[in-house]
């Protein structure tokens, strides 16, 4: 069986530097992973030419806008800036640098085995993407003492996103902002390797008992 095929969006094809960590994890989970450049002509990309989409906070949010709001291939996500230009949500990052995240839904599978409460993903504190999701959206972590800035979520295919619209594929949405993406600790790079191998397995087909 080939390996999966994925197609990381960045601010250039060579990865930044707030990247190079990312880009080793979805390697070291089997994908044959290509890089596209924000600056290129995104509406010439066929989505389904790949089995799962990256959008890294290196990019510039209005060069990719909504280019990947309605394919039907599962998109990770973590610029907060584009959970909007997505309809996954309200956009943006925290006003507080936080080396914090808590999680609320322990028994989801992104939330890596992780108890309910607060778990230190950054070495040193940053800031996180977080967005305000819709009713269907699944929140597994939010910023500490803000209930309603979701920094882990996501949509099955069919939920409805904040247009009303239903999402055509998996959706998540992380955490790590840029710079945040080169302070992640241990528990920070667990999150998003378990993040990629969910949506590789299949996401919530594969954890009808979660």
């Amino acid at each position: 069986k080939p390996p999966p095929r994925g197609l990381l969006v960045a601010g250039s094809t060579s990865p930044p530097s707030g990247d190079v960590e990312i880009v080793a994890m979805i390697e070291a989970a089997g994908v044959d992973l290509s890089i596209v450049d924000d600056d290129s002509n995104l509406g010439a990309i066929n989505p389904e030419d790949y089995d799962i989409i990256f959008i890294s906070t290196s990019v510039v949010p209005g060069k990719v806008g909504a280019t990947f709001k309605d394919t039907p291939v599962p998109v990770i996500v973590w610029e907060g800036y584009l959970f909007d230009d997505m309809a996954l949500s309200s956009s943006g990052e925290t006003t507080r640098t936080r080396t914090d995240i808590t999680v609320v839904d322990p028994i989801h599978p992104l939330a890596g085995g992780l108890d309910a409460g607060n778990h230190r993903v950054y070495t040193t504190a940053q800031k996180l993407s977080y967005g305000r999701p819709a009713p269907d959206a699944e929140i597994v972590a939010h910023e500490p003492g803000r209930a309603a800035n979701a920094v882990i979520f996501n949509y099955d295919a069919g939920d409805l996103r904040i247009d009303a619209t239903p999402a055509p594929g998996l959706r998540v949405a992380l955490f790590p902002n840029y710079p945040g993406a080169l302070h992640l600790n241990e528990t920070g790079h667990s999150l998003i390797a378990t993040a990629i191998e969910w949506v590789l397995a299949g996401g919530p087909t594969a954890n009808d008992d979660f």
